[in-house]
């Protein structure tokens, strides 16, 4: 997904919403072994708004000019 279709499709989905509560344990990150400047990272979420979730999710992190970029989050 475009990264500005993600910023309105999550304005959208959270603008009726009075608050969101995110908490994240069991973190864990380790460099992947086939590419220099890319993390893996591991957590589970706790989501708590209008619903209630909790799941474990995989991130993948890119450092470009400096800086870290999220490029894949998925459920693990």
């Amino acid at each position: 997904m475009v990264y500005s279709a993600w910023v309105k499709q999550k304005q959208q989905a959270n603008s009726a919403k009075s608050w969101i509560k995110v908490n994240l344990s069991n973190v864990s990150m380790f460099t992947y072994p086939e590419q220099p400047g890319m993390v893996v990272v591991d957590f589970e979420q706790d989501y708590s708004s209008n619903l209630s979730n909790r799941m474990k999710k995989r991130q993948y992190w890119i450092k470009q000019d400096n800086h870290w970029k999220i490029i894949y989050e998925g459920a693990v």
